[in-house]
């Protein structure tokens, strides 16, 4: 297995924890995760932040545009994570998503 395969199942293992987690009978019901596909070619992910300790936070975004290929762009707004990338960068938009959730709650412990 590549280290980037590896990579990409660490990052599909927390997110699974991720979503784990928020099961609790109704959020479920309303919310989720959604990966598909963009057909030139490239992924995209909205994951619901609603009813979760990260549903404040403000709207922000990233556009990294390196080639045709080789790119991301999300944002966060009206409470999910929005992404998109080329069709090698999905780990890399994984890893952008955990780091904007994972800021947040330092952030929140900073300020206590």
């Amino acid at each position: 297995m590549s280290d980037v395969e590896h990579h990409l199942g660490r990052l599909m293992a927390r997110l699974q924890r991720w979503y784990k987690d928020r099961c609790d009978g109704e959020w479920e019901h309303s919310y989720g995760i959604a990966i598909g596909t963009l057909d030139n070619p490239g992924w995209s992910m909205r994951i619901d932040l609603a009813e979760t300790p990260w549903e404040d936070i403000e709207d922000c975004g990233c556009l990294n545009d390196r080639s045709e290929h080789n790119w991301t762009d999300y944002r966060i707004a009206d409470r999910k994570f929005q992404g998109y990338c080329g069709i090698d960068n999905l780990p890399e938009l994984l890893d952008a998503f955990f780091r904007v959730i994972d800021s947040e709650r330092q952030g929140d412990r900073n300020r206590d």
